[in-house]
């Protein structure tokens, strides 16, 4: 695919400002797509069984529902911005969309997972008597955030299948060519940013509980939909698209 010329102010700070007037357009959709979900997550949880024993099949399982849960509801979210499409009626249908969303999801994890334990199996010889060499330490920083890089450049792959346009990882890499620090701070700098606030709630009782978990779902949304937005600056080239309105 050639790359036109951009012509925009692609910016972090832009794409969070368009977010965020998508997000309070729409509140209502997104706050019930929310409950929706956790409710759903909370029901598979009932599937763990109680005792220390593991059973690595139905663990299999469960990460394998929950990752269905989250595409479904990742491609939901940027179908929304994307498309337009806010309804329920479809909520539980299963698309070849979500398909293709839920195995690149396992693919990706499964790649980086790989390229973590061939990392960590180069540098352990730096580890001597359970006391790692300096070397590690700056290592191990070093591989972090070469797949922080990686993931930040080719994170727009979800939105194209989300919306049955699916780039190849190659047009995600040369899009976001221009944009890496910005795509990074989308991707990276933003949830980092985000998770040591999610630090300061308390874990403990019932009212922290779900104050914790109400906030880690506004933040879910808030950054699928930032990378909604990236996606549509970078492919669809409509930078400045005013977010519609949801009316019930």
């Amino acid at each position: 695919m050639d790359q036109k010329e951009v012509r925009m102010d692609f910016t972090t700070g832009n794409i969070v400002s368009l977010s965020l007037g998508s997000f309070k357009a729409n509140f209502g959709f997104y706050s019930l797509l929310g409950i929706f979900f956790i409710v759903l997550s909370a029901l598979i949880l009932t599937l763990i069984p109680e005792g220390p024993s593991i059973n690595w099949t139905l663990t299999i399982v469960l990460i394998t529902l929950f990752s269905a849960v989250y595409a479904k509801f990742a491609v939901t979210i940027h179908r929304s911005i994307l498309l337009n499409e806010f309804s329920f009626n479809d909520i539980l249908n299963w698309t070849n969309n979500n398909t293709q969303f839920l195995l690149w999801i396992i693919s990706l994890f499964l790649l980086l997972g790989a390229i973590v334990f061939g990392i960590l199996f180069l540098i352990m010889p730096l580890v001597s008597a359970n006391t790692p060499s300096p070397a590690f330490g700056f290592l191990a920083i070093i591989a972090m955030v070469v797949l922080a890089i990686l993931v930040s450049r080719l994170i727009i792959i979800f939105p194209s299948i989300a919306v049955g346009k699916k780039l190849s990882l190659s047009e995600c890499w040369q899009l976001t060519g221009q944009y890496k620090a910005s795509m990074f701070g989308i991707v990276i700098g933003f949830p980092y940013l985000t998770n040591i606030l999610l630090k300061f709630i308390p874990n403990e009782g019932l009212i922290w509980t779900i104050v914790g978990t109400a906030i880690s779902i506004i933040i879910s949304i808030f950054e699928i939909i930032m990378i909604s937005h990236a996606y549509n600056a970078l492919v669809e080239k409509k930078p400045n698209s005013e977010p519609d309105e949801l009316r019930l």
